[in-house]
């Protein structure tokens, strides 16, 4: 960018914050002035989506035939395969390119993150059309750091060049022995409030590494969310992911599976007057409807297999917008939330209000 040195010459010098005439700089007023009320200025835009307000910006990433290769059909299992079967890769790019379309027809921007290779730190890293992977705050981007298997291990770098691209600055990086997968794991039911869930996949070292972050992007309040573990058998296990078990529908209004939600989270609950929505067993576990797209508070795209967890959103007033899953799903347990990096919200609704 070049710019005209007359005009440069006429610059109102009082702009910058510690200026005092022909003094050195009063660095006292420069340190009043936080990174928030800079780095629009700096990156050349506003990202973060701390709570429920309008969603305005997602990534995605595109599903390619590096999602069918016949090594991950070897140990289906280690692969975190529900179901041995081959993906349909025609089913889930339909699927997604469908996702796609609804996204701009609701007003939503898309952009998209690309891998110049699919290794990680120890092989080939599955599930690259995963976006849910990081987080966007106000201010910038936190990047994560996977626990559920080693063959997630090294989506960190593209995740990071694709951030520093779109000029969005990464605020911290998940590092040490800590493990916090924050997209997954830590869900805005407000603009100051997250369910901070601990399982695998999020450490309680993990998130007191992002704590402070957190804290500086206007969260004040983690509402801890205890989950379980897969060991030896999928069926004997239980959900890692917080998405996966509640999400936020409107405000002071969530839907969740009971079966996952621990005590303490649902006493949280209601002693902040929230209303709770149960989504039925059967439900759950065929069409996962919690994990699903907050467009805005009272506006949600869900699963459409998912009839009567739709009925009960109805029922409260929330306005549904079924969307077939199928192709999506295949292979595992993937919603829309899970292949959505939100960036932009607008601010919404915040518990201390």
């Amino acid at each position: 960018m070049r710019y005209d040195a007359a005009e440069i010459n006429r610059f109102d010098l009082t702009r910058y914050p510690d200026y005092r005439g022909d003094f050195p700089p009063d660095v006292y007023q420069l340190h009043r002035v936080g990174h928030l009320e800079e780095y629009e200025a700096e990156w050349g835009r506003r990202w973060g989506a701390n709570g429920i307000g309008r969603l305005r910006d997602v990534a995605l990433s595109r599903p390619t035939e590096y999602e069918v290769l016949d090594l991950w059909l070897k140990h289906p299992k280690f692969f975190l395969l529900r179901y041995s079967s081959k993906i349909d890769l025609d089913a889930l790019v339909r699927n997604h390119e469908a996702y796609e379309t609804l996204l701009r027809s609701l007003g939503i921007d898309v952009h998209w993150i690309e891998y110049d290779h699919p290794m990680g730190v120890y092989g080939p890293m599955r599930k690259l059309f995963m976006c849910a992977e990081v987080k966007v705050v106000s201010g910038g981007a936190i990047i994560s750091r996977w626990g559920q298997a080693s063959f997630k291990r090294g989506l960190a770098r593209p995740f990071t060049k694709f951030l520093v691209d779109m000029d969005c600055p990464i605020l911290h990086t998940v590092h040490g022995r800590a493990v916090c997968e924050l997209g997954p794991m830590g869900l805005p039911i407000a603009e100051d409030t997250w369910i901070a869930g601990t399982s695998n996949c999020a450490t309680a070292e993990g998130w007191a590494q992002v704590r402070p972050t957190l804290e500086e992007a206007g969260i004040r309040h983690l509402v801890p969310m205890p989950l379980q573990i897969i060991r030896d058998e999928f069926d004997n296990g239980g959900e890692f992911h917080t998405d996966m078990v509640i999400a936020a529908v409107k405000e002071r209004t969530v839907l969740i599976y009971p079966a996952s939600t621990p005590w303490e989270t649902y006493q949280w609950l209601r002693d902040h007057q929230f209303t709770i929505i149960e989504v039925p067993r059967d439900e759950h576990y065929r069409y996962t409807p919690e994990n699903l797209l907050l467009v805005e508070p009272g506006h949600v795209v869900v699963n459409a297999g998912a009839t009567e967890t739709i009925k009960r959103l109805q029922a409260a007033k929330v306005e549904v917008v079924p969307f077939e899953c199928h192709g999506i799903m295949q292979g595992g347990v993937n919603g829309m939330r899970c292949i959505t990096l939100e960036m932009r919200r607008d601010a919404g609704p915040a518990l201390d209000n």
